[in-house]
């Protein structure tokens, strides 16, 4: 079962979310354009910035596939479905698959599927805690409904900004009317919509 990581990048870069989403197999990457709180950055004014989004699949079967994009990555959102205990279970693995790989980003847990209660085989407090005894930060989020989903990829950009400061580029700040921030490479002004370039 997806825990629906193509979905929460959908609802995040374009405020929309479809029913039927084909299951990712390989590598997707999304562009958008955001505009975040500027006052955990040093800011008085909001900052927009660039951001580029890795859509990975999350079968063991995969995991060599992501591999060679774990190097330069910024920030990591560990999904899980709270309604399939078996992802959940998971968690570990992915942790020392990140581990192996990269070392002192952000990482920040996320529970999916909030909007589907009655069907839940995880409890709020045990993700909170499993994300405590990691170390991580902790939401629970609906690709569906939008809760949450805001926060949690703000929050991780915000995080990745302050742990790596150099890319708040003053000459992003001269060539905009606003405090602009490139996150990994470059997105066309006419592009209206972030789409998987799958």
């Amino acid at each position: 079962m997806s825990v629906g990581k193509t979905s929460l990048i959908n609802r995040y870069a374009n405020s929309e979310f479809k029913e039927i989403m084909q299951s990712t197999t390989g590598i997707c990457n999304v562009e958008t354009i955001r505009s975040i709180d500027g006052s955990q950055l040093g800011s008085s004014k909001p900052v927009t910035i660039l951001a580029k989004l890795w859509d990975t699949v999350g079968q063991e079967k995969f995991d060599s596939i992501p591999k060679r994009y774990y190097k330069g990555v910024d920030g990591i959102l560990l999904v899980y479905d709270i309604t399939d205990s078996t992802t959940f279970d998971k968690i570990n693995y992915w942790m020392k698959q990140i581990a192996q790989n990269v070392s002192s980003i952000p990482i920040i847990m996320v529970g999916n599927k909030t909007d589907i209660e009655s069907l839940r085989a995880m409890e709020y407090q045990e993700g909170k805690n499993k994300a405590t005894e990691l170390g991580l930060e902790f939401y629970e989020v609906s690709a569906k409904s939008g809760e949450g989903v805001n926060e949690a990829f703000d929050q991780l950009i915000i995080r990745a900004l302050q742990n790596s400061p150099q890319k708040l580029n003053p000459k992003a700040k001269k060539n905009s009317r606003k405090n602009k921030v490139v996150l990994k490479s470059k997105k066309k002004k006419n592009e209206k919509k972030a789409k998987c370039k799958c």
